[in-house]
């Protein structure tokens, strides 16, 4: 599950409590936890590739066939692509605010936290406008884009080298 709000009726929620549930990150784990589901594992913010190596070991024993990534439905294209089965379960409703807009085309380096929010304010970035972003899905969409984006393994790690 890539994202906590991808489960938000009664009925996916009690069709989810009957699957083994893997999570994008600890954020997600936590606000399914509080609805009753459990988490098998979470992939850290490190991105789904890093979940691979781990569902291959016996103890887990998944095939990428067996495995439904539910998300939004700008990105299910990107999973499908990757020749990954996904659903759509909301839809992200983009929306630009003028005070981020204005930060951004400021800014010396932006993090983004999905591919979504890149292209939602790309227009209000500069030539020198460094990116960075948290590894995995985000990260491979940047890289298509010809962009050369910084890449923390986690939104903490790029949290705790900012305060620097």
């Amino acid at each position: 599950i890539s994202n906590h709000k991808a489960i938000h009726s009664n009925l996916l929620i009690e069709k989810i409590k009957q699957k083994k549930v893997w999570v994008a990150g600890t954020r997600t784990w936590l606000a399914l936890a509080k609805q009753g589901i459990w988490i098998t594992g979470s992939a850290d913010g490190l991105g789904f590739g890093f979940l691979k190596p781990v569902f291959n070991e016996a103890l887990f024993s998944e095939t990428q066939n067996n495995v439904q990534i539910i998300t939004n439905t700008n990105s299910v294209k990107h999973w499908v692509d990757d020749e990954s089965s996904a659903i759509a379960t909301y839809k992200l409703i983009p929306k630009t605010l003028d005070t981020i807009a204005k930060e951004i085309s400021e800014a010396g380096m932006v993090f983004w936290t999905s591919f979504q929010q890149y292209q939602l304010y790309k227009q209000y970035t500069s030539a020198t406008t460094k990116h960075s972003c948290p590894s995995g899905k985000t990260a491979e969409l940047l890289l298509a884009e010809g962009l050369q984006p910084i890449i923390f393994p986690t939104i903490k790690a790029f949290i705790e080298w900012n305060k620097n």
